[in-house]
């Protein structure tokens, strides 16, 4: 066996998410945002879930910005994997088209932690 230096492929990678790796994933993703988005608003103080944007929480004058950084971070990681492995148990084209599209989300959500908020949007 050669060794190449190149990264797997999205379908080496869909292939080897099992239906239990998938399940565990999707429960991974809700546990990230949910816990580290609630660390970041413990942790802003005089921000209001009523009265304020979400991505007021990504702010550099929140001291807590790690924490919804690490929320895009580890939460969108595991989105993007959930959504290759729900690729693998659809059986029909719109379903694998639904799974293609949070897939491309999940992708997306580092993206955004990497770029600090000036204002929020």
């Amino acid at each position: 066996m050669v060794y190449s230096p190149e990264m797997p492929s999205l379908d080496a990678i869909r292939r080897r998410i099992t239906p239990r790796a998938t399940a565990l994933l999707g429960v991974a993703s809700l546990a990230c945002l949910v816990g580290f988005l609630a660390a970041a608003y413990a942790s802003f103080p005089g921000y209001s879930l009523l009265r304020g944007y979400i991505s007021e929480l990504a702010k550099d004058t929140n001291p807590g910005q790690i924490w919804f950084t690490l929320a895009l971070l580890s939460g969108g990681t595991c989105l993007a994997l959930f959504a290759l492995g729900l690729h693998n148990l659809m059986t029909n084209r719109p379903g694998r088209v639904a799974a293609s599209l949070l897939t491309a989300t999940g992708l997306a959500m580092p993206v955004v932690a990497l770029f600090d908020l000036d204002y929020p949007v």
